[in-house]
């Protein structure tokens, strides 16, 4: 994974600090929870982000529990990318977001 923005080893030190006493692992992060209630989802994710792998098994995982689920990925998009100056294919994900939050209200 190229991501400037964040490392493993990074994540995995948040990870133990914002857990506090509770016991920490990789594994344990990746503990699916229910999906069932949840509202209709629009995930975005760039394929640099060191989290896109498990961006793109919990969309699976939604998606297989028949949730409501689009998105949209950006080819070499790392952290937070929608947010970078970068591709011509940027402002268009601003638009998702408006639609989908107007429909949503």
């Amino acid at each position: 994974m190229i991501d400037v923005t964040f490392n493993v080893d990074d994540l995995r030190a948040a990870g133990l600090r914002y857990a506090g006493a509770i016991r920490w692992t990789p594994r344990s992060a990746r503990r699916p929870g229910p999906l069932d209630g949840l509202p209709r989802l629009t995930l975005f994710s760039g394929t640099h982000d060191v989290l896109h792998p498990d961006t793109r098994e919990f969309w699976d995982r939604a998606v297989a529990a028949g949730l409501d689920v689009d998105g949209y990925e950006q080819y070499a998009g790392r952290h937070l990318w929608m947010y970078l100056p970068g591709p011509a294919g940027v402002p268009p994900v601003f638009d998702k977001i408006r639609d989908r939050l107007v429909s949503a209200s």
